[in-house]
């Protein structure tokens, strides 16, 4: 039987960055927090290049910043998300 590694609690932005889970791999999704597990290395890989690539671009024709992993988002106010995508 598969288990989920969800809490079922629900959990504002503010809490969640507060919390240990947010020190991991994981993100709030509807007051919710889920665990992600972490990337390969083959992936940790191919997204660095992927980034480099278009951070360079991005800076070369001036259209703005790019963020790496591990940087969280609060996405919508109203529902109280924030996405970080830890690799």
């Amino acid at each position: 039987m598969e288990m989920s590694s969800e809490v079922l609690e629900y959990v504002t932005a503010e809490a969640f960055l507060a919390h240990p889970a947010a020190q991991g791999p994981s993100e709030l999704v509807r007051g919710r927090i889920r665990m992600m597990s972490p990337g390969s290395g083959i992936h940790g890989l191919i997204v660095g290049r992927i980034f480099v690539a278009l951070s360079n671009f991005v800076n070369a024709n001036q259209l703005g910043a790019c963020f790496p992993d591990n940087v969280g988002f609060r996405l919508d106010r109203r529902s109280d998300r924030a996405h970080a995508d830890s690799a």
